[in-house]
């Protein structure tokens, strides 16, 4: 079987980070963002995606959107940072 790549990003072109909770409600985030609240609630059912500035899904968020915002304003042209999704049949 031969690899076959399906999508490639590079990490600058991507606008936003979507949220999607276990209702269906969904949230997009825009890059880049410099804060990151600290209370968040889902716009369908209501209910809090985090807890407090400790729960971990809020961490693990918070340093991506700002990794991705940092790279964004960045103004490297020396190489692309990025990822490709490859399936084989």
């Amino acid at each position: 079987m031969t690899p076959k790549k399906v999508f490639s990003a590079d990490f600058r072109e991507i606008p936003a980070v979507d949220l999607t909770c276990k209702c269906g409600g969904s949230i997009s985030i825009p890059i880049p963002r410099n804060l990151l609240g600290q209370s968040l609630e889902c716009p369908g059912c209501h209910q809090p995606l985090w807890n407090d500035d400790r729960d971990p899904l809020y961490r693990i968020l918070r340093a991506f959107v700002s990794t991705l915002s940092e790279w964004k304003k960045l103004d490297s042209q020396d190489f692309k940072l990025g990822f490709s999704i490859t399936v084989t049949d």
